[in-house]
This record gives structure tokens, C-alpha cells and sequence, in this order.
């Protein structure tokens, strides 16, 4: 059998709905010889029938179907790589979409480096993009992985040889708890013989289901159908660059480089704009990043450094800090601490006024104006309005960021409503953790010890969830 030129690993447990179009997008690729395993990891029945369909009518397509492993299936990932023909492997969420040209693009890579990848592309809910800016050959960026667990990359935007896995010590073996990929990558870091690169193109869209935690399993099938369709145009990487922001993704460097005491270094974000502009200017190339998007990621560096920033850049930095995109908790609160520490109140408010009016932005000015009397009995009342009309998965998480205003205001009366109100939509996920553990602090301040005592038995049970 002739060897595929890359293969594609999948792993599933639950996610039937959206695995269809994950399969298809890997299946639709400019390189036809490929395989794609389906690794079910303890899977239900209904991905079971997915990947068994799409196997029966694609004989790229194979399926492992495995007991479930702990970690989140590593043992499987590890078994995959171990029963794949191809010396390029490449791996894809259940909830993800790769682009047509991305096994042709990371591919080639691989002709002189061990491991490539391209920045990750957070797809929000709304359609909103957030693109990381990263580069893996730098020492500084490898460094801060191996020693700090600062991860930068998904796997869904990474491939990697097949012989260096097995030459190492089998990265997918080498996970000690749910951050199976940060482990993965761990390994691969920590081995100076590795050639790793990154490849600044736009190849994959990560929906990160984190994100997305009680997000019905139809509205996730709409939702990945819909970019499903757009993917294919010739213009979508381009297009998706010049809307997208980079500021969420180079501000966790610069948070994670401020608490090191090393943000006053020369860091990675930083030199690789430089690079990009010098680049730009010598060979006329089109910009990877263009002035404006450069000039907003400069702008969360010098609030976190405690410099004011322009307006107009700091106004494009705040609009991308907003949302929830790793995960499904807003970090509005942290965010509009990190601006009070440069702006006044009113600045702040003029830089919201200025952003795309969305929950977030409301979420915002309710913090901002925390205590601040009738203006922040309007802004509550506005949040209402906005829970009341909100899905019900991402309600939960809206509620839960009032509570912590709410506390912070000393309104802890109110903040106990709040929590009563949304107690049962709490997800049985390790994401509702910090709810509890608010619930708690609120039930012992009310001298409800039975209240108090379940809080505190939810969030130790939820803290060593896989969900």
C-alpha cells in the first residue's frame, strides 16, 4: 500500500454533531493522499455511527475505536501516531476546521523542521476572529513553554514527524494531568535536537469548546456549517487576517512576561512586528499584520507595562480583551482593572463607546461604574435585559461575572440573588468552579452553613473534571 503523504488523527468522545464537518474539512484537502483517523476515545454510539459512515464511503478514513483513556484520551493519541502510514501527522479537534491548504502548507514545512504550526485562530461565537502572533523558533517563545507552561499553540495548527515522536519520549505519554496538548508540546520543547518552526498563514479555525460549555449540540453543527461553507474562497485567509485582532493572544504573553519581570526584555511579540514591518519594506510583500492591528497589540503592552497608550490603538486593544475565548468566563472584571490603572473612568468609558455593542461591552461599563449610585442601577438593569435575552449556555457565565461586581460593590445581598437565581444552570464542568466558590463565600456571609458546605463540595468535585 502506497504510503499517504500525512495523517490526519481526530479524536472523539461526545461530539458527534460537529465531527461530521471536522471529517470533512480534513477530508477536503489539496493533497488528496492522505488518511484520517478517527480515534474514538471511549466515543458514544453516535460518533461511533459518524466515523463508521464516513469509513464505509472514504477508505482515507480509518477508525480506532478505544476505550476511554484518562486525559482526555493521550494514550489513544499516542496509540494513533503509533498506527499512522505517514511520516506527517497532523492532528484536528472533533469541533475544529482545517483549511484546504493546510496539510499542503504545514507539510512542506516538514521538508526541513521536525515540528511546524501556525498561529492559532480563535473563532468566537459571534464570528468575531482573534489570531495569535508567535513564533516557535525563537528561544524566548520555547523557553516560556517549557519553563512556564506558557502554551501559545493548539494542536489543531501543528504537525509534526513521525519519527521524531517516536525518537523521543512518545509526547502524548508524557501528560500528568487535563493539559494533555500543553504536555505534548512540553516534550516536544524540551528536546534541543527538535527543529520547530512557525508558518504565519492561516490554515485552521479552532471553535474551542471550552468556550462553548452547554452550547446545544445543533447550535455547535450550525455554527461550524456556516464557516464550513466559507472556508474554500480563495479570499478567506486574507479576509479573515485583515478582520481579525490580535490583541487577546499577544496580551497573554505580556501578562505572563509582567509576572516573570521580564516584560521590559526584547519579547517575542514585539521582534517578530519588527520583523514583519522590516520584511514588509524590503520586499513590498503584503503585511502579515497590518498598521492598525500592530499599533492595538503595542497598546495592551503599554497598559500592562502601566504606560497610557493613544486612544484610538488603546480603543482596538479593549474591544479584543473583552470576550471569553479560551474559555467560557468573561474576563470583563480583570480587564477593566488593567485599563482603570491608565485611564480615568470617563476615558474608559468613551474607549467602550467606541467598541461593538455586544454583552461584553455592557458587561464592561456594569464593572467600570461598580458603586458609582444611580448610573450603576442603570447599568444593572441593562445587564438584565441583555441575560434575559442571551442563549442559556452563555447566560451562566454572564451571571456569574454580575455576582463578582456585585461582590465588589459590597452589594452582597444582591450577589446572593444572583447566584440563587442561576445555582441551577450551573454546568457540571471544572468551569464553574469560580461560581461556587463565590456561592460559598456568599452563603457563609448569610449564615446559610448548608448552602455554604454543598458550594464547597461542588467545587472540590468540579476542580479534577475532565468537562
Amino acid at each position: 500500500m502506497t504510503e499517504p503523504y500525512a495523517s490526519i488523527i481526530i479524536p472523539s468522545h461526545d461530539r458527534a454533531a460537529t465531527l461530521g464537518a471536522s471529517l470533512r474539512s480534513a477530508l477536503n484537502q489539496t493533497v488528496p493522499n492522505i488518511e484520517v483517523i478517527v480515534v474514538g476515545d471511549g466515543c458514544t454510539a453516535e460518533v461511533r455511527n459518524v466515523a463508521r459512515s464516513f469509513a464505509a464511503h472514504d477508505a482515507r478514513v480509518r477508525f480506532l475505536d478505544l476505550p476511554k483513556a484518562p486525559f482526555h484520551g493521550a494514550a489513544s493519541r499516542n496509540r494513533a501516531v503509533h498506527e499512522a502510514r505517514s511520516e506527517r501527522i497532523f492532528y484536528a479537534d472533533d469541533d475544529d476546521l482545517l483549511l484546504p491548504h493546510h496539510v499542503e502548507t504545514l507539510g512542506a514545512g516538514l521538508d526541513d523542521a521536525d515540528v511546524v504550526d501556525t498561529p492559532p485562530v480563535s473563532v468566537q461565537e459571534d464570528g468575531a476572529v482573534s489570531l495569535g502572533l508567535h513564533d516557535s523558533s525563537d528561544p524566548a517563545q520555547r523557553a516560556l513553554l517549557v519553563e512556564h507552561d506558557f502554551k501559545s499553540i493548539f494542536d489543531t495548527h501543528l504537525a509534526h514527524r513521525r519519527s521524531t515522536y517516536l525518537r523521543g519520549e512518545s509526547a502524548w505519554m508524557s501528560v500528568r494531568d487535563r493539559r494533555v496538548v500543553l504536555h505534548m508540546l512540553q516534550s516536544f520543547a524540551s528536546d534541543r535536537r527538535v527543529v520547530w518552526r512557525t508558518l504565519h498563514r492561516v490554515t485552521a479555525l479552532s471553535f474551542h469548546g471550552a468556550c462553548r460549555v452547554g452550547m446545544p449540540a445543533p447550535d455547535r453543527a450550525a455554527e461550524l456549517e456556516s464557516w464550513e461553507s466559507r472556508i474554500g474562497s480563495e479570499t478567506f485567509e486574507r479576509q479573515t487576517r485583515d478582520a481579525a485582532s490580535y490583541v487577546y493572544h499577544a496580551s497573554r504573553l505580556f501578562h505572563t512576561l509582567s509576572r516573570l519581570d521580564r516584560l521590559e526584555d526584547a519579547d517575542p511579540v514585539t521582534t517578530l512586528l519588527g520583523r514583519f514591518a522590516m520584511s514588509q519594506a524590503h520586499a513590498g510583500a503584503a503585511p502579515h499584520i497590518s498598521p492598525e492591528q500592530a499599533a492595538a497589540v503595542m497598546a495592551i503592552r503599554e497598559v500592562v507595562t502601566g504606560t497610557k497608550p493613544d486612544p484610538g490603538p488603546a480603543g482596538l486593544a479593549l474591544d479584543g480583551l473583552l470576550d471569553a475565548r479560551l474559555g467560557p468566563v468573561f474576563p470583563t472584571a480583570g480587564t477593566v482593572s488593567y485599563f482603570r490603572k491608565v485611564f480615568e473612568r470617563q476615558e474608559i468609558r468613551q474607549l467602550l463607546d467606541q467598541c461593538r455593542a455586544r454583552p461584553a461591552v455592557t458587561l464592561a461599563h456594569f464593572h467600570l461604574n461598580a458603586g458609582t449610585g444611580p448610573e450603576a442601577e442603570a447599568r444593572l438593569r441593562a445587564i438584565e435585559t441583555e441575560c434575559a435575552a442571551a442563549p442559556a449556555w452563555s447566560r451562566f457565565f454572564m451571571a456569574q461575572s454580575v455576582i463578582k461586581a456585585l461582590m465588589n460593590m459590597g452589594d452582597l445581598s444582591g450577589a446572593w440573588k444572583w447566584s440563587e437565581a442561576i445555582r441551577a444552570d450551573a454546568p457540571l464542568s471544572h468551569h464553574a468552579v469560580g461560581f461556587w466558590q463565590l456561592r460559598a463565600k456568599l452563603a457563609h456571609h448569610h449564615g446559610q452553613a448548608t448552602q455554604a458546605a454543598e458550594a464547597e463540595r461542588m467545587a472540590t468535585m468540579l476542580a479534577d473534571s475532565d468537562v
